[in-house]
């Protein structure tokens, strides 16, 4: 009955023990993936739905076509890719996790799931004759105009602008220390380079201004050259006059220029993105930090004027790493152009972001293996504590079966009464006992 007892005690133990430890491995954890179509025809595309039920990363592949992007961040739901095929025959993609976890933070092994897609290619019969007839696929050429709709500069702009004459030369006056480059694209898809704020020195100055077709290869180059005139003696009489001018009237007067400022932007935002600095209509260079696989921004703009006109360039087929984004608002008459830069780097993956649910799953963690290790500790308290009631009860029950047989006949009551003369005579006898000793030591 003993041993019953006690082997009774150490199986709930380990079982208590067993359901908190293995508690967070019973979730169920599992991927799948699907194409939309499973049959189409070459270079078409084709939406790839990744789905899960746990947390993490996984990492795409194929065996052909191109899949953009090539790893989702799922969270107990779908994510979709984009896979443009290419070629003829099968074409698998596979969906491999690298980390995965579960919603209580235990990482999970699961692997990996493939879908196919039949690429065929387009042919039509010609009657009975039995021989088909496969077009040829069609792929839009990019334009390769890299000319110019206009060019100039602000102020003392200059005439007789052609997109194909390249050269062209301007005089200003000395008073004129800086000019401001403007460009119009001559046809949607070109990029252009050099514009801007320039600042002159006296004599000849050289600039380029650089326009990359469409198709990214064809490119052209306008020479601009400026030339500052030496200062004249009227010129320097006036220098004179505004170095005499008192220090804070031109304080007051540059205030004023600013506050009057009557071309540019009075707002500028950019849906779900963040400006770094923040807007002003005087700040001119800002950078911007994209997450995802979005290729164009929503950019609001409006122009301090109405008749001034805005023009984004470089704001399509946003690529990952640095882009540029220029906004030219031009003045009614235009003979005007600030220009606005907009630095964007665009990432698919948010880094940080993984860095901090990855630090936090390692707390999780941290904390799972805390708990578990208290539970094992509270259960060995729990089989402690029961084996020594075990051997209590037993000890106690031994003491018990003993005194029964040495006083069989004797009562419950009769015994302690047995008990209680027994000490009496112990106390009484310990005493001359004692005093016999003390005799003892003192004859010696």
């Amino acid at each position: 009955m003993k041993k019953n007892l006690l082997k009774l005690s150490f199986l709930i133990g380990l079982f208590l023990f067993a359901i908190f430890v293995l508690e967070g491995k019973t979730q169920a954890a599992s991927i799948s993936i699907s194409p939309s179509k499973t049959s189409v025809n070459s270079g078409e595309s084709v939406t790839i739905t990744i789905s899960s039920d746990c947390t993490g990363r996984i990492n795409l592949s194929t065996t052909g076509g191109t899949l953009t992007p090539s790893s989702v961040w799922v969270e107990g739901n779908s994510q979709s890719v984009t896979l443009k095929t290419s070629g003829t025959g099968t074409i698998t993609v596979t969906a491999n996790p690298a980390t995965l976890s579960t919603s209580s933070g235990q990482d999970v092994e699961v692997s990996a799931k493939s879908c196919s897609i039949n690429i065929i290619s387009n042919s039509s019969s010609n009657g009975d004759t039995g021989s088909t007839t496969t077009p040829k696929e069609t792929t839009p050429t990019k334009s390769n105009n890299a000319k110019l709709g206009n060019l100039g500069i602000t102020p003392n702009d200059f005439t007789g602008f052609s997109p194909s004459k390249t050269s062209y030369s301007v005089t200003v006056p000395n008073s004129v220390s800086s000019i401001n480059i403007y460009a119009n694209k001559g046809q949607s898809g070109q990029t252009i380079s050099g514009t801007g704020n320039k600042t002159l020195e006296e004599g000849v100055n050289q600039f380029s201004v650089i326009v990359t077709a469409e198709d990214g290869t064809t490119k052209t180059t306008y020479n601009l050259s400026i030339t500052r005139q030496s200062p004249t003696e009227e010129d320097t009489q006036d220098q004179e006059e505004e170095n005499t001018t008192d220090t804070n009237k031109v304080e007051e007067e540059t205030t004023e220029d600013e506050e009057e400022q009557t071309l540019g932007l009075k707002k500028l935002t950019i849906a779900d993105i963040t400006l770094s600095p923040e807007f002003e209509k005087n700040v001119y260079e800002y950078t911007a930090k994209l997450i995802g696989d979005k290729t164009e921004l929503d950019i609001k703009a409006t122009a301090i004027d109405e008749g001034q006109t805005i023009e984004i360039i470089g704001n399509k087929d946003l690529k990952e790493g640095e882009n540029i984004i220029t906004i030219m608002v031009t003045s009614e008459d235009e003979k005007e152009t600030k220009t606005y830069q907009i630095t964007v780097n665009k990432s698919l993956v948010d880094e940080e972001a993984i860095a901090k649910e990855k630090e936090e799953q390692e707390k999780q963690q941290k904390k799972q293996q805390r708990l578990i290790i208290i539970g094992i500790l509270g259960s060995a308290i729990v089989i402690i504590s029961i084996i020594l009631i075990v051997r209590y009860i037993r000890y106690r029950r031994e003491n018990i079966d003993e005194d029964e047989e040495e006083f069989p006949n004797i009562s419950t009551e009769d015994n302690e009464e047995y008990f209680e003369e027994t000490e009496e005579l112990e106390e009484v006898e310990e005493k001359p006992r004692k005093k016999r000793s003390k005799g003892k030591r003192f004859k010696d």
